[in-house]
């Protein structure tokens, strides 16, 4: 259903209630250079790719009800986050990667608030 950024975290919660244990080794680490997969496939389109797959596989496995939920947490937590930076926008300052991503997030973030998550496009 989804091409990268919802498939590990599907298989996760499938293996689970399946009873299956899941382990965190914190010892292995696997590098990713540059994001250079998701540039590849979705240029600055990236982020909402992933808030929309991420999306979908919750409101699919919760529902849009508890999807609203985490959209209306997420949102308020990207607007504590989004002031001061729009403030060092405004005076001139750099901003980091995820900084600039913060207005393009905001918005999939109150989209899935409106629409419970199941947002068209997310699915592959």
């Amino acid at each position: 259903r989804w091409f990268m950024y919802a498939e590990d975290l599907d298989l996760c919660w499938r293996l689970a209630q399946r009873g299956w244990r899941r382990v965190l080794e914190p010892q292995v680490a696997v590098s990713h250079v540059g994001n250079a997969s998701g540039v590849q496939a979705w240029g600055d389109l990236r982020t909402g790719r992933w808030l929309d797959a991420t999306y979908d596989w919750y409101r699919l496995r919760h529902g849009p009800s508890q999807t609203r939920v985490l959209a209306a947490v997420n949102s308020a937590g990207v607007a504590y986050l989004l002031g001061p930076v729009l403030a060092r926008k405004a005076a001139g300052r750099p901003l980091q990667d995820w900084q600039r991503e913060l207005p393009r997030a905001f918005t999939h973030h109150l989209r899935a608030l409106l629409r419970g998550g199941g947002v068209a496009g997310a699915a592959s």
